[in-house]
């Protein structure tokens, strides 16, 4: 097994997810978790998170599917991302963490 885990998740407490699910858009083979019971299952894998990163705040979001009549553009969540994204952790898109192996 290895000591060093890189992922990230779709975060279920981001505007993407809570937009893909009530417009019908989540595709059924897509799981989303929030950060913190993510980092529970690490936790029991025996892993400890060591760095933590959010991706994506704001997402592009369209009123319909294939990104047809977009409702939040990718210039205006690219500018906003820049921004926010260090400070968001927790309610961007994608929760992406380091972790360390901490039992075996």
């Amino acid at each position: 097994m290895t000591k060093t885990l890189l992922i990230n998740i779709s975060n279920k407490n981001s505007l993407h997810s809570w937009w893909t699910e009530k417009r019908g858009f989540k595709k059924e083979f897509v799981f989303s978790y929030t950060p913190d019971e993510f980092e529970g299952y690490l936790e029991e894998a025996g892993f400890r998170a060591v760095y933590r990163r959010g991706v994506g705040l704001v997402t592009p979001i369209s009123l319909f599917r294939g990104f047809k009549g977009k409702f939040i553009p990718v210039w205006f969540a690219r500018e906003v991302n820049k921004l926010l994204d260090t400070y968001a952790t927790k309610r961007s898109h994608l929760y992406y963490v380091e972790a360390e192996k901490v039992r075996e």
